[in-house]
């Protein structure tokens, strides 16, 4: 399993082996290295005694992929403005013996989760050379894409360097399902009704998030992981469905999936359709249920606040 750490020191001896030739090199460094070859010593006093060449103290952030088998590829991060809400990507690379696999993609994929939910950035973007075509299909796959062009020159030539972007709306609806909004549960009484609401408010933290005439939403969590509850007071199918009536997947494409879902011969018994939930604040959602594999009802939910 592909994961992401801090960058120590050991890691430079490994990572600069991957550039075999200048060419390759300035692919991945461009001018931020006055020479070819440079040494581990050298990555390392740019990154730990330069901190990666920025004056801000805490504006550098190297980090290192690795499983298994060891290390894997490598990136930085660097805030662009003040508010620190715009991150640049630099220096990445996956080991040569290991390229065209999806290591690439699932490290981009890695740090744009650490940008976007621990950073709190609301862009991140990188800069690769027109003349790297892996480089740039691998960045496009993660999400980015094209926003703007510049030259530089090696070589006596010049390159062409594609700035490219991705936003943190664009990263966290890029899959079909983003995650469960809710599960749901029905009580057979008012009193089963407020007891199941009291636990969960009262006991676990939840907090109330909506209600209306015949149920409530339940909230806890955060913005990136949060956890809903909805409870209905109206008993009926109980007996037949349990107490937890179904779960709702978050999704921006309820009509491609609905689609997807009775296309491979599934059920969709509530086709894609604007709801508008009747509780304080109004509620607006499109959504669909579906039969599951195993008879479960699955909610495709798209909410609109």
């Amino acid at each position: 399993m592909l994961r992401l750490r801090p960058y120590k020191a050991e890691d430079a001896k490994t990572i600069i082996s991957w550039c075999r030739d200048e060419e390759s090199f300035r692919k991945w460094t461009a001018d931020r290295y006055d020479k070819f070859p440079i040494t581990a010593d050298d990555m390392n006093q740019k990154y730990i005694g330069n901190n990666g060449d920025c004056s801000e103290p805490d504006n550098f952030f190297p980090f290192t992929a690795f499983d298994e088998e060891g290390i894997v590829g490598h990136l930085i991060m660097r805030y662009m403005d003040p508010e620190k809400t715009h991150i640049r990507f630099g220096f990445v690379i996956v080991d040569e013996s290991r390229r065209g696999k999806g290591y690439g993609k699932k490290m981009l994929q890695l740090s744009l989760e650490y940008a976007f939910n621990i950073f709190k950035a609301q862009k991140v973007d990188l800069g690769v050379f027109e003349n790297n075509p892996p480089a740039m299909g691998c960045y496009k796959a993660a999400g980015f894409k094209p926003v703007s062009e510049r030259e530089m020159e090696f070589f006596g030539e010049k390159w062409k360097c594609i700035d490219m972007a991705v936003t943190r709306e664009e990263f966290h609806t890029s899959q079909p399902v983003c995650g469960i909004h809710h599960v749901s549960m029905k009580c057979q009484d008012p009193e089963g009704f407020e007891k199941a609401v009291n636990f969960y408010k009262e006991i676990l933290g939840f907090v109330e998030e909506r209600r209306w005439d015949q149920g409530v939403m339940l909230k806890s969590g955060n913005a990136f992981f949060p956890a809903r509850i909805e409870i209905f007071c109206n008993g009926e199918g109980i007996r037949s469905l349990g107490a937890v009536r179904h779960f709702a997947l978050a999704t921006k494409h309820v009509d491609e999936l609905a689609a997807k879902v009775e296309a491979a011969g599934y059920e969709v018994f509530i086709k894609p359709k604007d709801n508008v939930i009747p509780s304080t604040p109004e509620f607006h959602a499109r959504l669909s249920f579906f039969y599951g594999p195993l008879g479960e009802q699955v909610e495709l939910f798209n909410p609109k606040d």
